[in-house]
């Protein structure tokens, strides 16, 4: 299976994406006080990795682009 840089940055999308959904879910509808640190953690990650990705993202096409030229 060939490995693309696209396919990596639909990954991270990916997981961010499940890791807000997932602690928003967690924040939303359980009222235990660990359960809610946890979805805002995972939430937190979500963000973070999310940003983590963005930056990689604008990173290497800059360098693609550059390359190109």
């Amino acid at each position: 299976i060939a490995f693309s840089w696209d396919f990596a940055q639909h990954m991270i999308f990916g997981a961010s994406l499940a890791l807000v959904i997932s602690g928003v879910t967690l924040i939303k509808f359980f009222d235990d006080r660990r359960i809610f640190c946890l979805g805002a953690a995972l939430f937190a990650a979500g963000v973070l990795l999310l940003a983590y990705g963005l930056f990689n993202y604008v990173a290497h096409r800059r360098k693609i682009e550059a390359a190109r030229k």
